[in-house]
């Protein structure tokens, strides 16, 4: 039970909020007052309906899931990437707390760039069994893989996730606010790790159950490795692909004024190299995840040729890794379901107006605010979609306060809420309690929430 806590909470939470569509009527904001209309009575049927919409929504999003998951299970059974798991966990030896702080700090920086956060995913299974290769427990290495994510969430800077709608409807920008967005930065950074070295401190006894591999299906025979095997192939490529994944998934001319990368694609864009390659956005302008996907799968396909692996071997290790990787799937999928039923039977919106009362800008309100919307609608250009309008109009002499508060308190809301769906996902590979987690990083949520305030309050 504990370990599929997360689902059982997220149908849990979905259902009521299917009643209270029966109790709480949806509504509109026109011209800056909330108007409520009819109640939209969800049915039992509709339920089933959200989760296949739930799929179809974000398919792109989860066959990318299913290719990393498929990816992993090849390469955790091959001789070079076991390889340079064990080489890296022992570069970091005796300094793991140094390690967490590099990491988090350059993924923190990376997911505060970019335009769309889960390509940057690429790199979290590998992070996480690092750390738990040196024997370090599952919420330690769940901080090293997802910290930086929730650090460049809450001190986003100049990227552009989640503020497409907002820029659209209300005219901010990724430099409005900056000074406070690279404050919250590195409050968010010193306080994560703060809790996050304290707890490894806490707990510095070595866990022997967690020491393989949580993304592949068998124990790793570390005894058969051959000394031969080398790692600088998959470093390579690793390297490749990181550098790959920054350039395509940054916005270069929105948020650093370069047009060099889109101008030289528009200038090969008609030639032979197009014609081969076919139909894909220039650098800077990838916006989904198929485009990953197929690296992904390039990057198990030329791993596994370097290691010798036969296609049967090939075959069933990503067929292993795929299944490995279901239960993590489909609780990212519970979690997108929370956005369903609140897009499809949109009571949620009676309630922020609560919160808004009558539009009278106040830091706490908005703080709420964030973290609410960010748990009903979880998409956050949805957010924008829906209250950028209105609080251009009730908050018009403190919109980019209010816009820059309210993207800090969504980023927040991502380290704890159940419809957070990579928290989900990766809680659920790495069977970590919600409970748990809960317990592991209320401080942390606490002090943050209180950091936004304060920030907010001073610098904006």
């Amino acid at each position: 039970m504990k370990k599929n806590d997360k689902i059982v909470i997220l149908v849990i939470i979905g259902m009521i909020m299917c009643v209270l569509s029966w109790v709480v009527s949806t509504g509109a904001f026109d011209s800056g007052k909330f108007v409520a209309t009819e109640l939209t009575k969800a049915g039992i049927f509709d339920y089933f309906l959200v989760l296949y919409y739930s799929f179809y929504y974000k398919c792109s999003e989860i066959f990318y899931l299913i290719v990393l998951g498929g990816t992993y299970g090849v390469l955790s059974q091959t001789k070079s990437y076991r390889k340079l798991v064990s080489k890296t966990a022992s570069l970091i030896s005796k300094k793991e707390i140094i390690a967490m702080c590099v990491v988090t700090l350059l993924m923190g920086i990376w997911v505060s760039f970019v335009n769309t956060i889960l390509p940057t995913l690429i790199f979290v299974p590998f992070i996480i069994t690092v750390f738990l290769k040196r024997g370090k427990d599952k919420l330690t290495a769940a901080s090293a893989g997802l910290g930086g994510y929730f650090i460049g969430l809450i001190g986003q800077t100049v990227g552009t996730y989640g503020l497409v709608q907002f820029s659209d409807l209300v005219g901010i920008t990724v430099k409005d606010g900056i000074g406070a967005k690279i404050a919250m930065f590195v409050v968010a950074y010193i306080l994560f790790n703060l809790f996050a070295i304290l707890h490894m401190k806490k707990n510095n006894k070595l866990v022997n159950d967690t020491k393989s591999d949580p993304f592949t299906t068998e124990k790793l025979d570390e005894s058969n490795k051959a000394k031969k095997t080398h790692i600088w192939p998959i470093a390579v490529i690793f390297i490749v692909t990181f550098i790959i994944s920054v350039l395509a998934y940054i916005s270069w001319d929105t948020s650093f004024g370069i047009n060099a990368i889109q101008d030289g694609y528009t200038k090969i864009k008609d030639g032979v190299l197009m014609d081969v390659l076919g139909s894909f956005n220039a650098f800077g302008y990838w916006s989904d995840t198929l485009p990953m996907a197929f690296i992904l799968l390039t990057i198990a396909i030329i791993v596994s040729l370097i290691d010798r692996v036969s296609i049967n071997d090939f075959m069933g290790n990503f067929a292993d890794g795929i299944r490995k990787s279901g239960k993590a799937i489909l609780g990212y999928v519970f979690a997108l379901s929370i956005f369903i039923v609140s897009y499809f039977f949109d009571w949620p919106i009676a309630l922020l107006s609560f919160i808004l009362n009558d539009g009278t800008f106040n830091v706490i309100s908005i703080v709420v605010l964030g973290i609410c919307a960010a748990f009903f609608y979880v998409d956050p250009d949805y957010v924008g979609y829906q209250l950028g309008t209105h609080l251009s109009i009730v908050h018009a002499s403190s919109i980019t306060k209010s816009i820059v508060m309210l993207k800090m308190s969504m980023g927040l809301a991502t380290v704890f809420v159940p419809s957070s769906a990579i928290l989900i996902y990766i809680l659920s590979y790495l069977d970590i309690p919600y409970k748990e987690w809960i317990k592991y990083i209320w401080k942390f949520v606490l002090a943050t929430a209180i950091a936004i305030i304060v920030i907010g309050s001073i610098l904006l």
